[in-house]
């Protein structure tokens, strides 16, 4: 099982209506006297003693009497409007919808054959990486790693308790486990030893996934990056059971890809499976890169 912290030892440690119409005609009796004088009398001869009769005026007719017709003002004629009857609100049929149709998920060949080590492409980074091993024969191991760079010669590397590293230009300091005293370690020590590549290969590289499938994209620290999952099948591809054949796997794989540089800026392993001797095994791994180009400078301890 990758021979972890054995090989840490050696240096290389761990990461919204009605109508009505009235007419009135009023009219004035049309009287008529049936008797009216109208003759004049005729001259009548003289009277015995000769004096002369006088003619007697004509009897005035009577004056015609005038017909007084009053003709009423019709009533203003009333129309009501009807109340419309209200008409009953339809009832209506819900249409079910359309089950929507799940998109399938797009599975992807080799996704991390090419994906670069981080700090391949990175010269400003901070990675945590811790992982928990466990066997029935060998119990819990465990590795934690921690790296600040800020630059390729400025760089703080922690890996558990027992290691803690400053390089600054040419200056290595290390802390003494013991005591926390720290001190510079003697130039003559190869500075590969305690870079922070020689502590991130201990992290389970999946270079050798054959298939994966697309989750989607997310979101690591302020980074887009595309998130993939894995099929507990291929675990054994990752080098867990030391390239021995395995069987019954079971567990959720993850790894998310930078989509600006393609390394692996977050893997997450919670996974276990019976190795060729029978022995029931598991992991626990979870990785992840931040601070990408904002990693504070890093400066010597002392």
């Amino acid at each position: 099982m990758l021979r972890r912290l054995a090989w840490l030892a050696v240096g290389a440690l761990t990461i919204a209506i009605v109508v009505s119409a009235c007419s009135v005609s009023v009219g004035g009796d049309d009287e008529s006297d049936d008797s009216a004088p109208t003759a004049t009398e005729a001259s009548q001869p003289d009277l015995e003693d000769g004096t002369p009769t006088a003619t007697e005026a004509p009897a005035p007719t009577d004056e015609p009497q005038a017909t007084a017709t009053a003709t009423g003002t019709p009533e203003p004629t009333v129309t009501s409007t009807a109340t419309a009857t209200s008409t009953p609100e339809p009832t209506l049929t819900p249409t079910p919808s359309a089950t929507p149709t799940a998109t399938p998920i797009p599975i992807v060949e080799n996704p991390f054959a090419n994906a670069p080590a981080a700090d391949a492409v990175l010269e400003n980074y901070t990675v945590e990486y811790s992982g928990t091993f466990e066997t029935p024969e060998d119990g819990i191991e465990t590795i934690e790693l921690f790296i600040e760079q800020s630059d390729p010669t400025h760089y703080h590397l922690r890996a558990g308790a027992e290691v803690e590293i400053w390089v600054i230009d040419t200056t290595t300091y290390f802390r003494n486990p013991d005591d926390g005293s720290i001190f510079p370690i003697p130039a003559a020590v190869d500075a590969g030893l305690v870079s922070p590549a020689a502590y991130l290969i201990q992290v389970p590289n999946p270079a050798n996934v054959p298939q994966a499938l697309a989750v989607g994209e997310d979101d690591i620290d302020g980074r887009p990056a595309t998130h993939y999952s894995v099929t507990a099948e291929q675990i054994e591809q990752l080098g867990l059971a030391d390239d021995q054949q395995i069987t019954d796997p079971e567990g959720d794989f993850d790894v998310w890809i930078d989509q600006e540089l393609g390394f692996i800026s977050q893997m997450a392993i919670d996974a276990e499976w019976t190795d060729e001797a029978g022995v029931r095994q598991s992991a626990v791994l979870d990785l992840v890169i931040t601070r990408v180009n904002t990693t504070p400078e890093i400066v010597a301890p002392v």
